[in-house]
């Protein structure tokens, strides 16, 4: 299988394991499956909130299964993550990126 994109290696995993581990995150294990379909209703609740191609979304979150659900639902829109560096000040953040467009 050559995948194209995370989004592609990503429906792989899940026809051909879907009931594997993907992730654990505490106490909470994710399958290919149960990972792809939170995904997927990322994706679509990001389209949405008018989120498309070509679109970059700042994300300010610390190190958890969201961050991950949102980078692939936003990678299947052809949208960027810009990631922000936890604990920022906020102005600088703000500053940090050309044209931010809000998404709610």
């Amino acid at each position: 299988m050559q995948a194209r994109t995370i989004v592609d290696l990503l429906e792989h995993h899940r026809r051909e394991y879907p009931d594997r581990i993907a992730f654990i995150d505490g106490n909470q294990r994710y399958t290919y499956a149960q990972f792809a379909d939170l995904c997927d209703r990322a994706t679509y609740w990001l389209q949405k909130q008018g989120i498309g191609q070509s679109d970059r979304v700042a994300v300010w979150l610390v190190n958890r299964m969201e961050w991950l659900v949102l980078l692939f639902g936003l990678s299947a829109l052809g949208a960027t993550l810009v990631t922000s560096i936890h604990g920022s000040a906020r102005m600088r953040c703000l500053t940090s990126w050309k044209n931010p467009k809000p998404a709610c």
